[in-house]
């Protein structure tokens, strides 16, 4: 449903930060010419303008995603792009096809806090297969800042700003309001961050704009 409006609500109501909270977790990663890249829940392929740069014509970038929809409009990003190592998979997330230890680096982008807890120790797991000997994976999501002077106001502009903005160009409040409550349960990448730390990974975590977004960054470790 939120297929033609979810990247103009997502640039309208975040001000414009969730461009520059991919740029900057993409910038945290050492991506370089030639790598290949998996951009898990990779949606439309909205962070695929800072990949590409740094990956070069001669890198590869596979974009998984369940959603047909979603998929149909990276395939439409592929060709407008005109890059030939962009690859679109329509497939679960926990059942793709990625050869093992074939990914110099994983991206994951705004999709974590829509997943199950009890789904971590599998995501970890997953980014340990496709991962090569110290291969990097970089997480971001939109959070609840531990300050309650700004968590307060964060969460009101999140459960009724952000839903009116989709009412106009969706006309359905309710897929957005799902925003918050996916929020408040995920919290912030904490959890995340002490999942992949426990699962042969060395982790980085940052934080951006006061904890309204969490960051967190982790290499394989080589043994």
């Amino acid at each position: 449903d939120m297929q033609d409006t979810y990247e103009r609500v997502s640039n309208i109501t975040s001000l414009g930060f969730n461009l520059r909270w991919r740029q900057q977790l993409v910038k945290l990663l050492s991506l370089r010419e030639g790598m290949a890249v998996a951009d898990l829940m990779g949606g439309s392929g909205e962070t695929w303008r800072y990949v590409i740069p740094r990956i070069g014509s001669q890198g590869t970038l596979w974009n998984v995603d369940f959603s047909k929809s979603m998929c149909d409009y990276a395939a439409i990003r592929r060709k407008t792009i005109g890059h030939e190592g962009i690859h679109i998979l329509q497939e679960d997330v926990f059942a793709n096809t990625i050869p093992d230890n074939s990914m110099d680096a994983i991206i994951c982008i705004y999709g974590i806090k829509t997943l199950d807890k009890s789904r971590y120790k599998t995501l970890v797991k997953e980014a340990a297969r496709i991962l090569k000997s110290s291969g990097q994976i970089g997480l971001v999501e939109i959070s609840v800042p531990k300050w309650r002077l700004l968590q307060i106001p964060y969460m009101i502009y999140l459960r009724h700003f952000v839903p009116i903005v989709g009412a106009l160009l969706l006309g359905n409040h309710e897929n957005y309001r799902m925003l918050s409550r996916y929020m408040e349960h995920f919290q912030n990448c904490e959890q995340l961050a002490s999942t992949f730390a426990a699962h042969d990974f060395d982790v980085t975590s940052h934080k951006f704009f006061f904890g309204c977004c969490t960051a967190i960054t982790a290499t394989l470790n080589s043994s």
